[in-house]
């Protein structure tokens, strides 16, 4: 597993907040970014048609203080300003459990 912004918060969340108080817009934040991609907000069963396997795809926080999804919310910002950004996405997109490559 890798180390994210939202694990820390949420591993260590409630000791910093036994001691330190967070404004309402920080505690808004601090909930979203904690509860993104998680069960808490909800999410869709996918499965592969070729071979059974399903998995969850649970649903972002859609802050933009957050690490993993408010990158869309800046590259919107950007893009209404005249910016751009270049994204490569894959053409083939498989369940790894049902296929080998």
């Amino acid at each position: 597993m890798t180390a994210s912004v939202a694990g820390a918060l949420r591993q260590f969340g409630a000791a910093y907040l036994a001691q330190h108080s967070l404004s309402t817009p920080q505690a808004k934040a601090w909930r979203g970014i904690a509860a993104c991609h998680t069960a808490a907000l909800g999410g869709d069963r996918l499965a592969c048609d070729a071979g059974g396997h399903s998995q969850w795809h649970y649903h972002s926080c859609r802050n933009r203080h957050c690490p993993q999804c408010g990158t869309r919310a800046k590259d919107a910002w950007l893009q209404e300003r005249g910016w751009r950004r270049c994204w490569t996405f894959p053409t083939l997109t498989w369940c790894s459990r049902c296929h080998t490559a």
